[in-house]
């Protein structure tokens, strides 16, 4: 064990008694123990590099304003870099989980709403300028670093991750679109300052088992425009998402679908509805309770979003150049994602190149015809329908929703007009609620091979 390690386990034993510790997570910029007590009760006590106490100051800051939402800081202290924070109590979220990033993500968007009313907070936290986004990533590319931006003497160049030639091309790359990038940062300003975590994803969140999230791991946090934090290689891609915004400012279309009700994963829904439609909802639902939580109006949002996402994204990836040192297999899990990421900007380059036109991205996969599988029958029993496998054997219990459902794709049915036929059904129930339960039924049907694409590929 490391002496620092050793100092700061003395520390936390003069603020809780603890009888052993588990060293449960060890990073280039961190170590964090768990530490048992005598009743059962777990504190942590995570342990920063000396001179990176940053994220110490900001957790104890925000956790002031928001005890709800934090887990509870028992102690800190920002000079050598400890915080002990009592256990939470939650259950971790999936990556993989649709409903489980919408909900973080509208978790999200509410705290930022109360944040933005917050001068106190405002004024305690660094802010983002988010104009330079692009010079702080050029510079950390950079095959030939002149003098570093503020709070960038001391960064890693990202050489050092993917390699000098790699780093050149992006470098070359992305000085030859800085015209066109920066002409989009600059729409960042139309949004109010808030809260901005910095690298939001769901496995730095919880649940508690009152039924509220919390937010941990607030290494990058500042205060900047809603959207810093949506997009990086772990949430949401860049591109995508500045599609998204772009198709809805071209359409004022509807919304998308209530992904809160939609327990599949990402890959079972993409194959029903498509990735463009997942983040259409996703980022709607974001931008509505944004909107509806009274942080600035929809129009506004729309017009801010894309320069603080695309600032947000690139923000995330300098934010690898700044910690402390990595070794070589933390360097090589890193270059996974600074590709990805690198390749989403690069990728929206020339979304912007081509003057951002929207295709019909949104209905496609949606119009697509389903049927029930071939081998599966089913039998009614009360207000039940079972459905049985080609041994006999009883393999589901369906709701009334799923049996009507199920009796619709007796015939080649798209979800578009599975969705029409439940509506009707059901005329005094609310409609994105019906939509939501039929996609969550019907994604269900097709990951679990119960129904399948008909033969004839979509609706004509």
């Amino acid at each position: 064990m490391l002496e620092t390690d050793k100092a700061a386990l003395k520390w936390a034993r003069g603020h809780v008694g603890w009888q052993r510790q588990e060293l449960v997570a060890g990073r280039a910029w961190s170590n964090t123990f768990k530490l048992k007590a005598v009743d059962g009760s777990n504190t942590y006590l995570k342990i920063l590099p000396v001179g990176y106490g940053d994220e110490v100051s900001a957790t104890a800051v925000i956790a002031q304003h928001f005890p709800d939402s934090l887990p509870e800081v028992i102690a800190h202290d920002i000079e050598h870099g400890y915080l002990l924070l009592r256990d939470h109590g939650g259950t971790a979220l999936s990556s993989n989980m649709v409903s489980h990033t919408h909900r973080l993500l509208s978790f999200y968007a509410s705290l930022q709403a109360r944040a933005a009313k917050l001068p106190g907070l405002l004024a305690e936290l660094p802010t983002c300028d988010v104009t330079r986004a692009l010079s702080d990533l050029l510079f950390s590319l950079s095959p030939d670093r002149g003098s570093a931006p503020p709070g960038m003497a001391m960064a890693t160049p990202l050489a050092d991750f993917i390699g000098e030639a790699e780093a050149a091309y992006y470098w070359h790359a992305l000085t030859a679109g800085s015209a066109l990038i920066e002409s989009q940062l600059a729409l960042a300003k139309a949004l109010p300052p808030t809260l901005a975590h910095g690298d939001l994803h769901v496995k730095n969140a919880a649940v508690l088992p009152n039924g509220g999230c919390v937010l941990y791991d607030w290494s990058e946090a500042a205060i900047g425009p809603a959207g810093l934090s949506l997009c990086n290689p772990l949430l949401l891609p860049v591109s995508q998402a500045i599609r998204v915004l772009a198709g809805i400012r071209k359409d004022n279309g509807n919304s998308g679908y209530e992904l809160s009700r939609v327990d599949s994963s990402f890959e079972a829904l993409a194959d029903v509805i498509g990735w463009h439609q997942i983040y259409r909802s996703l980022i709607c639902g974001y931008i509505e309770k944004l909107a509806g939580d009274g942080y600035a109006a929809r129009e506004t949002l729309l017009q801010g979003l894309p320069g603080s996402l695309l600032a947000g994204a690139m923000r995330w990836l300098v934010s690898w150049s700044l910690a402390a040192a990595y070794d070589d297999a933390q360097k090589r899990a890193g270059a996974v994602l600074l590709r990805a990421g690198l390749d989403e900007i690069l990728e929206l380059l020339r979304f912007f190149e081509a003057g951002s036109e929207v295709g019909n991205e949104t209905d496609e996969t949606a119009r697509r015809l389903y049927a029930r599988a071939p081998n599966i029958t089913a039998r009614q029993e009360a207000d039940e329908v079972l459905l049985i496998d080609p041994h006999g054997e009883v393999i589901c219990h369906l709701n009334v929703t799923a049996g009507g459902l199920w009796q619709l794709l007796g015939q080649p049915t798209s979800l578009h007009q599975a969705i029409a036929e439940m509506q009707m059904a059901f005329p005094h129930a609310l409609p994105k609620q019906i939509a939501a339960d039929a996609l969550s039924v019907i994604t269900d049907f097709v990951a679990n091979g119960l129904v399948v694409p008909a033969a004839t590929n979509k609706v004509p």
